[in-house]
């Protein structure tokens, strides 16, 4: 029996292959090599969330340390495995109620309050 617990498992698999773009729920189960349903519940009851939820924030989160460093939203969108910037804009839009390029502006434009800013969006990714 391995000693790694799943939780280690999924949070792994999710960051060696959140980059690619056809990386879903489907490959997770099958690199974990547990059925879709039982990874349903397994990440409700670890995370909180589903595993489609849990490679977005991911996903969104990676994009959002991108930006405010100052890289654009194309680049942001390719290096965390969104097809293209389009998906990443309706990501943040569903999920942070705002674009990336207008967070990318706030963090870039208002240095002091960045960190306190990236908190309240990262927490409001765990909703």
């Amino acid at each position: 029996m391995n000693n790694v617990s799943l939780e280690d498992r999924i949070i792994k698999i999710i960051k060696e292959n959140f980059t690619n773009p056809d990386f879903n729920v489907n490959k997770l189960a099958e690199e974990l090599n547990i059925n879709r349903s039982y990874l349903y519940k397994d990440t409700i009851k670890i995370f909180k969330c589903n595993p489609k939820h849990l490679i977005a924030i991911t996903r969104i989160s990676l994009a959002l340390e991108l930006l405010t460093k100052g890289e654009k939203v194309t680049y942001a969108a390719y290096k965390t495995g969104f097809i293209n910037s389009y998906n990443l804009r309706r990501a943040f839009k569903t999920r942070l109620n705002n674009t990336p390029s207008k967070i990318r502006k706030q963090c870039l434009h208002n240095n002091d309050n960045k960190e306190k800013f990236l908190k309240i969006i990262r927490n409001s990714l765990l909703k």
